[in-house]
């Protein structure tokens, strides 16, 4: 399935930019109300849903449906972040550019070494930030490059890495929300400035907020017990 193709009967009387935020936004809050549902996002939601019509509708879960069977083809990818630049949609804001994917892969190789598999052996697992996420390509490339490392040792990725990623555009967040989840990646997505409201702390301290974001993966067992631990060690230290 072709993403933009499926998006065209949805542009008659709609601007690309304005199919596309409603797009990320529903599917990000559709995937995260399976692990973290807030009844403001699920309101919101049902606000957009309501400008469509449901053969509009369908188009809408044919993309969301496209996007999945793209990044089980090609899990290395920026797929939604290539598709935005394609679609012209970074001159929406002031000439915003997402760095090639392929760039973030060599970054990515060049730091990201022996050093992960020997962090994890002492704490279990390894944070990776971005404070300019965008769809998350640096992320994704991150990731990937940890994954490799960790195989060596015989290590699960999705056990040993936790992403902490923030935007101030809603659209880009939910863009690398919605991709970190689809991949399987253990990660928490904050909307906002990171220079005046950056993301501090321990990210498994982070409690549910609306601005925050947390995968699927991240509420899982493994995770969820870390976060556990996380928060009786931390109401012990304040004793």
């Amino acid at each position: 399935m072709n993403l933009e193709e499926i998006m065209k009967p949805l542009l008659n009387s709609r601007h690309t930019w304005q199919v596309w935020d409603d797009w990320t936004y529903m599917t990000a809050v559709a995937i995260s109300n399976a692990v973290d549902y807030r009844q403001e996002r699920e309101e919101q939601y049902k606000k957009i849903a309501a400008r469509y019509n449901k053969t509009e509708l369908r188009a809408l879960a044919g993309m969301y449906a496209a996007t999945v069977e793209e990044l089980e083809r090609e899990p290395e990818q920026d797929f939604l972040g290539n598709l935005y630049m394609q679609l012209g949609l970074g001159d929406h804001w002031k000439g915003q550019f997402f760095t090639p994917y392929y760039v973030c892969r060599a970054m990515a190789e060049m730091t990201v070494t022996e050093n992960v598999s020997e962090a994890i052996k002492e704490r279990g697992y390894i944070t990776i930030a971005d404070s300019a996420c965008g769809g998350g390509a640096t992320l994704i490339a991150a990731y990937h490059a940890a994954k490799k490392q960790l195989e060596k040792i015989g290590r699960n990725a999705q056990e040993c890495v936790l992403i902490v990623a923030q935007d101030i555009s809603q659209m880009t967040a939910c863009m690398c929300y919605i991709q970190l989840s689809l991949l399987g990646i253990a990660a928490v997505v904050k909307v906002g400035d990171s220079l005046l409201n950056p993301f501090t702390g321990n990210p498994l301290l982070a409690p549910p907020a609306p601005d925050l974001w947390f995968t699927p993966m991240f509420c899982f067992p493994t995770w969820a017990g870390r976060r556990i631990c996380a928060k009786m060690d931390y109401s012990l230290q304040r004793r």
